[in-house]
């Protein structure tokens, strides 16, 4: 734990304003035609909570990102919720302060437990984390960094038609290693549900130079989430990415809950980044499954 103090602000300012964009993610970092994944842009990982993972799929299919996770609640308690996901992380976090990307939410499945008063949810998000509010951040410790996200959402106490989704941002405060507390800095949806497989172009922007973030759906006027914290150190859990994930709820029937989701990304967009960092298309290799079966595969 780390032994810095900061200073919380009191109240985040939070408002649906126009605003011109700070850092406007207008470079294209990738939109996927190539048959494999670069590695010279991303990397893949996992979260799984107590070994809620049954299925994680991730390739690219029909020149769009292909991202599913399914997982399952513990049996045996009405208490509490197990965390998985899909994770697909950009390999030079440090250089992007925003991201675009459209995305579709294909499916969603979400069911609580009647005994377990904890709400599940599943969600399709682009974010990561920004900054550390400490002055003295721990490589590898998430305490005193701040996420912010946008994402495509589903909860278990929903009441809009199977599969439908809301688009949703938020921006949040870590307090632990792993950050699974922390007070929220901001939050809130933009625009109506989204349907089964409608398209939605997503984007947040870390405008520091007015200490705020801005989250947009489409051509909507945006969410700004504005903020009083110290900015200038790096994030202890460094990370930006595209994931799919669930927080599925804990039952004491012999079923336990399933949460799944899936979804497509596509035209991924940045900040312009430095020329160090500027990713190449080199390492875009030939898919192996065309040497293998003579095509894509099934």
């Amino acid at each position: 734990m780390k032994k810095s103090t900061i200073f919380l602000c009191a109240i985040c300012s939070l408002a649906l304003v126009s605003a011109a964009q700070a850092t406007p993610p207008t470079a294209l970092y990738d939109n996927f035609t190539a048959p494999l994944l670069n590695p010279a842009k991303w990397f893949g990982g996992e979260n799984d909570d107590a070994r809620a993972n049954l299925e994680n799929i991730r390739y690219i299919v029909g020149n769009r990102l292909r991202l599913y996770s399914r997982g399952y609640g513990a049996s045996g308690l009405n208490l509490g919720t197990r965390f998985g996901g899909n994770i697909l992380n950009f390999r030079n976090p440090n250089s992007i302060n925003a991201i675009r990307a459209s995305v579709w939410a294909n499916s969603a499945t979400v069911t609580g437990c009647p005994g377990n008063p904890d709400v599940a949810h599943v969600r399709s998000r682009l974010g990561g984390t920004f900054f550390n509010a400490s002055a003295n951040p721990i490589p590898g410790d998430a305490t005193y960094d701040v996420i912010a996200q946008i994402r495509v959402q589903r909860a278990s106490n929903s009441i809009d038609a199977p599969n439908v989704v809301r688009v949703r941002y938020l921006v949040s405060l870590c307090q632990d290693i792993n950050c699974l507390t922390g007070p929220t800095l901001g939050v809130g949806e933009i625009g109506p549900p989204v349907n089964p497989g409608q398209k939605v172009t997503l984007s947040l922007e870390w405008d520091k130079a007015h200490k705020r973030f801005i989250f947009r759906r489409d051509a909507l006027a945006p969410a700004i989430v504005k903020y009083t914290l110290p900015d200038v150190s790096t994030p202890g859990s460094n990370y930006k990415n595209l994931q799919v994930g669930y927080f599925v709820a804990n039952c004491a029937s012999a079923t336990p809950p399933i949460a799944a989701m899936d979804a497509y990304f596509d035209d991924v967009y940045t900040n312009p980044l430095p020329a160090a960092s500027a990713m190449s298309a080199e390492m875009e290799e030939i898919d192996p499954r065309f040497i293998i079966y003579g095509g894509s595969g099934p």
